[in-house]
């Protein structure tokens, strides 16, 4: 019985890091700070396993300043890996929105297109020696305009 616990309990961690692994790099607590469309942004990110281990959750968390005072954006999305570096998900916000995502993960980049019937946006994010840099762009017609930019560490 206790064999048999064993193996089974070592097979779900194998299959929760065979589903995860592609994104391992990018787990964990994130601080960052930067902009957001000309506003100073403060975002907590949070990259987890989650639905035992078949997907990973990323949390978002971006308080948005100005004279004003803040304003909350959230969102969440759940990514399945597909291949060892091709990834697909979904994204939901706090404005409503629902976005499908292709993404890859080449060396330390993650690339996430995500798209809805009104818009394609792309962020990437930048594994670094120090944390991690997030560049947010929205496609207008052929061109990547730049709306975002956040520099984090890990907490």
């Amino acid at each position: 019985m206790r064999l048999r616990l064993g193996c089974a309990f070592s097979c779900l961690l194998l299959a929760s890091s065979t589903m995860a692994g592609t994104l391992d790099p990018l787990l964990g607590k994130w601080q960052c700070q930067g902009g957001v469309n000309g506003r100073e942004a403060s975002v907590l990110m949070l990259w987890e396993p989650a639905l035992g281990g078949k997907f990973v959750r990323l949390m978002w968390r971006n308080d948005l300043r100005n004279e004003d005072g803040t304003q909350r954006f959230e969102g969440d999305a759940y990514y399945l890996a597909s291949d060892d570096s091709s990834l697909v998900g979904t994204w939901f916000d706090s404005q409503g929105s629902r976005h499908n995502i292709q993404a890859t993960m080449e060396a330390k980049i993650l690339t996430s297109v995500w798209s809805n019937e009104a818009t394609t946006g792309r962020t990437r994010y930048t594994l670094t020696d120090i944390g991690m840099e997030i560049e947010d762009a929205i496609r207008s017609g052929e061109e990547w305009r730049v709306f975002g930019r956040v520099s984090c560490e890990r907490m």
